[in-house]
Parts: structure tokens; C-alpha cells; sequence
């Protein structure tokens, strides 16, 4: 398996890419596999600011998804279920312009 099977701990959230699993201080998430697969991205590069495009094709969206703001849906769904306030992100942050970011513990 290569690296994209590792699992991914971001402060209190974990990603089991082998088990499809996410949870967040131990509790799961129930997450589609778009939103999944869209959760690891940013997770394996926590910190880094990702435009939607690179989402795109890290996610490797199907035609239907692969439209600018579909990511902006399923970002704020991926905010729901983590508990994360939209007005006011800790962990999903919205880097104006640019686009999202899965933020560091601490930041």
C-alpha cells in the first residue's frame, strides 16, 4: 500500500483511509466517500491552503462534481458534521480568494 493508505491524525481528528473511517476525539463521523476523500486531502496537507481546483483533482470529482462551487457544498457539509461553527471555522478554514485549508492543532 502506498502512502495515501497511512492514517492521518490532525490534532483531535483521524483519518483511517484502510477502514474509511474518520473520527473526530474519538467519535465518528459519518461521512460520504466525496467527503471522505475530500477530508483526507485537506488532512494530509493540514496547514496548506488548497484551491478549490487542486480539491478537484485531488478528490478526482466525476464531471458532475468536478464544478467550482460543488466543493463549497460539500465543504460546509464536512462542517456540520464536524461541529465546526460556518461563521466561524476552527478546523475548515475558508481562505478567501484561494480557497480551504484543514487548519494545525494550535493555529
Amino acid at each position: 500500500m502506498g502512502p495515501s493508505a497511512e492514517t492521518v491524525v490532525v490534532g483531535g481528528l483521524r483519518i483511517e483511509p484502510q477502514a474509511m473511517q474518520a473520527t473526530l476525539d474519538g467519535r465518528p463521523i459519518q461521512l460520504t466517500t466525496y467527503e471522505f476523500t475530500l477530508l483526507r486531502a485537506l488532512a494530509a496537507r493540514a496547514g496548506h491552503v488548497l484551491s478549490r481546483e487542486q480539491l478537484i483533482d485531488l478528490v478526482r470529482g466525476n464531471a458532475e462534481e468536478a464544478f467550482d462551487r460543488s466543493i463549497d457544498v460539500h465543504i460546509s457539509h464536512l462542517r456540520q458534521k464536524l461541529g465546526d461553527d460556518p461563521r466561524s471555522p476552527r478546523l475548515l478554514k475558508t481562505v478567501r480568494g484561494v480557497g480551504y485549508m484543514l487548519a494545525l492543532a494550535g493555529e
